[in-house]
């Protein structure tokens, strides 16, 4: 008998923390301070201009346990994009180890730990398909607004308020550090200054939510040129794993740590 489950969590880099984690309100743009406009911007524009890359995630996020205590978990995660229509990721943590594969026909998540997998017919483009994964399987990255055509857009839906904090530095980078606000979370973004202007570090903090849990990943290795053949997308069965069915989020059962 088939086994059916829920990749409870995708952190693309990864990111789960609900559609477009980073969206905020278009009409709160008067709040938005101009150098954090033109800062976000930039970065938005290097991203969206880059035909490949790779990079790695060094992330950590908050779960509140059932006796209502904070724990925090970790975990690794790599990413190869080949526009318009590729897509990799490998997740290894405390919580989860699975991979992911999209290949412009189809997505493929496997579980390492239980060798498992599920195959699902996807639309023909990344945008589509992180759409698609996440209002039909629950599965949301919410690094994925740095991986659509247009990060910019996806990033200025619905702000409150932005703020630019200063000139930090993030593993001896020098970063511009911006503050952003929305209704029901605040995150922070540290972007690099220099030739690559790229994210280096993101903090997402859910303060509506229970404990006020914290989402922070810290992205690194960034690689503009990078050797990605085929093989890299290309799903291929491990040895004696077993095929499963993605389970419909309608069907989810919210997480709770012991």
């Amino acid at each position: 008998m088939k086994h059916r489950f829920f990749f409870f969590v995708f952190i693309l880099l990864s990111l789960s923390m609900g559609n477009h984690a980073f969206s905020y309100e278009q009409e709160g743009a008067s709040s938005i301070d101009p150098t954090v406009d033109k800062t976000l911007r930039q970065m938005c524009d290097y991203l969206k201009s880059a035909e490949q890359y790779t990079l790695c995630s060094q992330a950590t996020f908050e779960k509140i346990s059932v006796s209502g205590q904070k724990l925090e978990y970790g975990e690794t995660v790599s990413v190869a994009v080949r526009r318009p229509d590729r897509l990799h990721a490998n997740i290894v943590g405390d919580l989860i180890n699975n991979r992911f594969w999209y290949n412009g026909k189809s997505i493929t998540m496997l579980d390492t730990d239980l060798n498992m997998y599920a195959t699902t017919d996807a639309p023909a483009d990344i945008d589509s398909t992180l759409g698609f994964a996440a209002k039909s399987l629950g599965i949301t990255a919410p690094l994925a607004d740095f991986v659509v055509s247009d990060p910019y857009t996806a990033l200025t839906e619905k702000a409150q308020s932005a703020t630019y904090v200063g000139l930090h530095k993030i593993g001896g980078i020098k970063c511009h550090h911006l503050a952003f606000t929305q209704e029901n979370l605040d995150w922070q973004i540290w972007i690099e200054d220099g030739k690559m202007q790229v994210p280096r570090k993101i903090v997402i903090t859910y303060k509506l939510a229970e404990g006020a849990p914290q989402y922070t990943a810290v992205l690194s290795d960034w690689n503009f040129a990078p050797h990605l053949p085929e093989s890299v997308f290309a799903f291929i069965a491990p040895a004696d794993s077993e095929k499963i069915e993605f389970m419909p989020v309608e069907n989810r059962v919210p997480d709770k740590i012991d």
